[in-house]
């Protein structure tokens, strides 16, 4: 090993063919030093397999592990097997026999190893990821070949207790920034140049061809392509074939936003690694566009004669930077958790050096100066080495510390990019997965149960918890700790036995308690139906979030914290529910709860429920729904009704097409009518049953289909009229009594109106209704053709409403005569226009125009001149035959889309001003005689 030999310096008129030579051997005796690093981490078997790595590429030969045919790309570049690794590659193939062939079409360039291989934080655990180069002549079928050879490799080492992670590798390609898509493993796009950062500082070479940057002088960095061309045209290099990555001079600053938002992903399952790699770029972006980065110190120490492999490790590297970074700007507190990250990376027990250490010698030791340097007592160190058995207390506290500083790094990322106003250079897709993936791990929000343990602690669990309600609030206590620890609070029993039992703390085995007067049969099931419904996992799978989230599971659990003092009947008109937990899980794994109480507990869950699934569409992705009632009077009665209310909500909102369905119930003295808007859920409640009733007539922009729920609107035929209509038709529901004809018009979009037409129990309203109904509809096809299409030749249907001995109703479909009134009976049509802000009619009676801007006057002339013309049946009801809004369009609707309703609407309006004024010119002889 060299150590601090003269600097080599840069020379001014040539390069150095000596100095060349010197620095290939200070790179490789690092790399040697590396490996036997490696290899003392590693069992006997295990370093066999890294010892035979190259040659089971080098090779295509039936009895090697990875063999895919004799088709498959082989050869390395520049490479002579030794000796002894062939000896032990015929420990896993005894039959082998090595072959001799030429080198000139070799289709491996080089093999490098990465990752904490060789360095203070690796474990015998620790993966190692590998870089298959490979000539980039190779064709397609034989790239297939090749990685299928690579992964069957993997397979086979895995076997072997050894996690490999084996990349095909193009050279020219990553140069010319082609890199692959981000997968759970990759990165992808994000980071191109920060990945060839980290592989030059701490990457070992096996086999082929070695680096062409490590011939490029510090100096010459900037330089480096015209450094390489000169160095290749005159023949400078020592003799070993190059292979060339590129540069690491100049990192575009988009490329730091992509790195952080990786980081920030590898934080939910890997925070204490997150939290360094951010700092790292955060020491980067304090030094643009002047970036020294480690690879490029790493190399100058080289040059400088400086191979102290202590020195040189790559993750001590990164610690110094860190460490000079935040005492020049006198951030100990920061610093002090950069410490207990590089702490917890290197993973060594020091609190038991001497005893039961994991630690090889030359870790220890390494680990020891830096303890020496930090000042940290034995029970400081004893804590951090507990951490696999911390409790959820200090997991929450240690949390919020490291969200924290992921924040603060990230921000200072996002407002470096925007004082540089870069562009981000990484694929949208790859940023929206990772935004969705940091979203569902860290965002905070009132009805979400928080995840407290990233990858921090093992196991949560505590033997023995404690319910207790204190005033409003109810606590989770660990009671075999000497003093009972307040582990959570919340709102409701629910809500701290979930965060519990989703987080760990309550397992199968966990004694749980309450001081509360809830019955234990009741806290064990629970306990047990949380416990079964939560998922085995915390994280979602990667392709979940190519989408956005829609909830996929729900659970309700009625009732959950009442007690045996109270009794629930329906004889008695008790409340049965008196409170919903709802409990819903999404595809990204994020879990909710809210509380519902009071009287309205079930209708304000279902609303909820019913909002959570809308935006599911599709009837295969209606959310699985699960009802539970935790009382133990008339639990199964509870359930079963409301488990079949559900059915038939979810049968109305995502069993039919249209995304205006409405639902009308009853509950508990109140009236309410659900209705679906798209991916909302609009929610109207009324005091009366004729009000809910008069709300149908409202005008809808689609067609609203209506259902009632069964128990609703039980003496009426609503129920009836609900299930005949139809899309783009009107239908008219009509009932005879002794003074008129009671109607219900149903219009094309599903609106309900209510008309009353006196007179006796003929049809003779029923045809002069047809008529104007009629005329409607020619109207609406003017005003809006497509409607013609839709309406068809007869859209209008008539039923007659039929009540049985036994008061059942029934629907009976009737033929009316479309014709209007009688022969004597004159035509009358309505104009509506503006006038001072108010609707105002002009009338055309038997074609004569009728104009009056005083309308209680124009209504008494009209009356005059009807009355006039008849020649019988001076009494009968005067019915208007046609009505034109098409000068009040957009008064009547915000987007001028009118509908039937209102012209039966203002029909109804028009005909009592008009009959109203009839009755004042017969009042004179009908008063009886003096």
């Amino acid at each position: 090993m060299e150590h601090n030999q003269h600097s080599i310096k840069r020379i001014a008129n040539g390069f150095d063919r000596q100095n060349l030579s010197t620095i290939r051997k200070r790179f490789l005796a690092i790399n040697a030093q590396r490996c036997q690093r490696l290899y003392s981490a590693l069992d006997e078997q295990q370093q066999k397999i890294i010892e035979v790595l190259a040659l089971l590429f080098h090779y295509n030969h039936p009895m090697l592990p990875g063999f895919c045919g004799r088709q498959c790309p082989n050869k390395i570049s520049n490479f002579t097997p030794e000796k002894s690794a062939l000896q032990s590659l015929r420990s896993f193939a005894r039959s082998f026999t090595e072959t001799s062939f030429s080198y000139e079409d070799c289709a491996i360039d080089a093999i490098y190893l990465m990752g904490s291989v060789g360095s203070i934080a690796q474990s015998r655990g620790s993966d190692i990821d590998i870089w298959l180069c490979h000539s980039p002549d190779l064709k397609t079928q034989e790239l297939k070949l090749l990685q299928k050879k690579a992964s069957a490799i993997a397979d086979w080492a895995q076997r072997q207790r050894l996690d490999l992670h084996i990349f095909l590798m193009n050279a020219e390609a990553f140069c010319a920034e082609g890199i692959a898509g981000m997968d759970q493993e990759s990165s992808g796009s994000a980071q191109r140049l920060l990945l060839l950062d980290e592989f030059y500082r701490s990457s070992i070479y096996l086999a082929g061809k070695i680096p062409l940057w490590w011939y490029v002088p510090p100096a010459d960095e900037q330089n480096y392509s015209e450094h390489c061309a000169r160095l290749i045209k005159q023949k400078y290099l020592p003799g070993d074939p190059v292979i060339d990555f590129g540069s690491v001079a100049n990192v575009p600053a988009e490329e730091f936003i992509g790195a952080a938002i990786w980081q920030l992903y590898k934080a939910i399952d890997a925070p204490y690694k997150s939290v360094l790699k951010l700092l790292l770029l955060e020491v980067y972006v304090s030094q643009w566009p002047d970036i020294q980065t480690l690879a490029l110190d790493f190399k100058r120490r080289i040059y400088d004669g400086d191979t102290d492999i202590d020195q040189l490790d790559a993750y001590v590297l990164t610690y110094r930077r860190i460490e000079r970074y935040l005492l020049t700007h006198k951030q100990k507190l920061r610093l002090e958790l950069a410490r207990h990250c590089f702490y917890f990376k290197v993973g060594r027990a020091m609190s038991k050096c001497g005893k039961r250490s994991s630690a090889r010698p030359w870790q220890q030791q390494a680990m020891k100066q830096l303890l020496e340097q930090w000042a940290w007592s034995q029970p400081q160190l004893q804590k951090l080495d507990a951490r696999k058995h911390w409790k959820a207390e200090t997991v929450k506290d240690e949390r919020k510390l490291l969200v924290r500083e992921l924040n603060f790094a990230y921000q200072s990322l996002l407002d470096f990019a925007q004082q540089q106003h870069s562009d981000i250079q990484i694929d949208a897709g790859e940023l929206n997965i990772l935004g969705r993936k940091l979203q569902a791990a860290f965002e905070q929000r009132a009805d979400k149960v928080e995840w407290i343990n990233p990858g921090i602690s093992r196991d949560l669990s505590e033997s023995s918890l404690g319910l207790e309600k204190n005033q409003q609030q109810w606590q989770l206590l660990a009671t075999e700790r000497d003093n009972k620890t307040v582990l959570h609070r919340a709102a409701s029993l629910i809500q701290l036995v979930l965060w519990a039992c989703y987080n760990g703390v309550c397992d199968e085995q966990s004694l749980l308690q309450s001081n509360w007067q809830i019955e234990n049969s009741r806290l064990q099931r629970i306990r047990q139906l949380l416990l079964r419904w939560l998922p085995s996992q915390r994280q979602a799978k990667h392709r979940a979030f190519n989408h956005a989230a829609r909830c996929d599971k729900l659970l309700l659990l009625i009732n959950s914290e009442l007690t045996n003092k109270h009794s629930y009947s329906t004889q008695t008109g008790e409340q049965l529910v008196h409170g919903v937990d709802c409990l819903s899980l999404n595809t990204w794994l994020e879990l909710q709860n809210r509380h519902f109480s009071g009287e309205r507990a079930l209708v304000d869950a279902a609303c909820y429920v019913l909002s959570l699934s809308l935006g599911n569409n599709n009837k295969k992705r209606v959310p699985k729904l699960e009802i539970h009632c935790l009382s133990q009077q008339r639990s199964q009665y509870v359930e079963q009704k409301s488990q079949q209310w559900f059915d038939d909500l979810y049968s109305v909102f995502f069993s039919h097409g249209s995304e205006q369905q409405r639902y009308a119930f009853s509950w508990d003295g109140h009236w309410y009518c659900l209705q679906r808007q798209g991916e909302h859920l609009r929610t109207n409640a009324f005091t009366s049953e004729q009000a809910l009733i008069q709300s149908f007539s409202q005008p809808q922009s689609l067609w609203s289909p209506l259902h009632i729920d069964r128990n609703c609107l039980q003496d009426s035929a609503l129920p009836l009229i609900a299930e005949k209509l139809k899309r783009n038709c009107i239908h008219v529901f009509y009932r005879h009594y002794d003074i008129g004809t009671r109607c219900y018009i149903a219009d094309e979009k599903g609106s309900i109106i209510q008309l009353s037409l006196r007179g006796d129990k003929t049809i003779h309203n029923l045809k002069t209704l047809q008529f104007f109904l009629r005329n409607v509809v020619k109207r609406q096809c003017h005003l809006e053709p497509q409607l013609l299409e839709d309406f068809g030749v007869c859209p209008i249907y008539f039923y007659r409403i039929q009540k049985h001995k036994n008061a059942a109703l029934s629907l009976r479909q009737q033929q009316i005569e479309y014709r209007f009134g009688s022969d004597s009976e004159p035509e009358i049509k309505a104009y509506a226009r503006m006038l001072n802000g108010q609707l105002h009619y002009d009338f055309e009676v038997d074609s004569e125009r009728m104009q009056n801007d005083e309308a209680q006057q124009l209504y008494s002339e009209v009356a005059t001149k009807i009355l006039r013309q008849r020649t019988k049946r001076r009494n009968q009801t005067i019915c208007l035959s046609d009505l034109d809004l098409s000068l009040v369009r957009d008064e009547l609707a915000l987007d001028g889309a009118i509908q039937s309703s209102h012209y039966l609407q203002l029909k109804a309006e028009i005909e009592e001003q008009l009959n109203n004024a009839a009755q004042l010119q017969h009042a004179p002889a009908q008063q009886p005689p003096a």
